[in-house]
């Protein structure tokens, strides 16, 4: 366990101020930050760890274990009180819950889509395919007054399976997925203004789409209203590196 936050400077969803037992690696823009252990959850909340005036409100019943907790679309997830914002990263220590010879279902890591949003998650094979992907969403405008997906996607039978230390981003005219474990990466260009979902805010866990029902298994996860740079990814994947380590979990 890392500790707690105390405070974040004048902004709602700012740069991490003042921290008391938590110094997360990457700070600047950190709007969220979850440790999926039992033993923080108090009153159906779960702390974000740089901002404890918002903590994430538990919803449902999900699978609390000790090396993470097991969400279900629609069904159990957290509700982080966070927006959507125009650019972004959303980063998890994860692991799609499957049967044995089962391929990925379709499951969200974090988002809010529900036509727009934003979303990282898994897609279950389509078309004939005998594997699923991994995503990051971000709807943009179509140009005929509406939005439309903006996706960029791996594909991964090898290690799409197993605990993933796994990354969507948004940035300005990019949005691009990677899973930090196995090293694969994809990224989709799109100069088209983003459309946000004002109206819900990112989940952990689920979507707000019925489609997206799968299961999934989180051990940490982080939020930041920019998109990363890719040194800073790295810095922040060698820690959870060690972090999860010492739960049994490989990434």
């Amino acid at each position: 366990m890392s500790g707690t936050t105390l405070i974040l400077d004048s902004d709602a969803i700012a740069d991490v101020a003042v921290t008391n037992g938590f110094f997360p690696p990457v700070p600047d823009g950190l709007a969220g930050y979850y440790e999926m252990d039992p033993a923080l959850i108090s009153d159906g909340k779960l702390p974000n760890l740089v901002n404890p005036a918002l903590p994430a409100l538990i919803v449902g019943s999900p699978v609390l274990e000790a090396d993470g907790f097991t969400f279900e679309g629609l069904v159990s997830y957290l509700n982080t009180q966070l927006p959507e914002t125009q650019y972004m990263t959303m980063a998890a220590v994860a692991k799609p819950v499957v049967a044995s010879g089962v391929a990925l279902p379709s499951a969200v890591i974090a988002g809010n889509f529900g036509t727009p949003g934003s979303m990282l998650f898994t897609q279950a094979p389509t078309g004939g395919q005998t594997v699923g992907s991994l995503r990051t969403s971000a709807y943009v405008d179509n140009g005929a007054g509406g939005s439309t997906s903006a996706q960029a996607a791996i594909t991964e039978p090898a290690g799409a399976l197993n605990w993933m230390s796994l990354w969507g981003r948004v940035g300005a005219g990019t949005r691009d997925v990677a899973n930090m474990t196995t090293g694969q990466q994809g990224s989709f260009a799109s100069t088209a203004a983003r459309i946000l979902n004002a109206a819900n805010p990112i989940r952990v866990g689920s979507s707000t789409s019925a489609s997206y029902a799968g299961k999934v298994k989180i051990a940490r996860f982080a939020l930041w209203t920019r998109a990363v740079i890719d040194t800073e990814r790295g810095t922040m994947h060698a820690f959870w590196q060690g972090d999860v380590g010492d739960l049994g979990i490989t990434v």
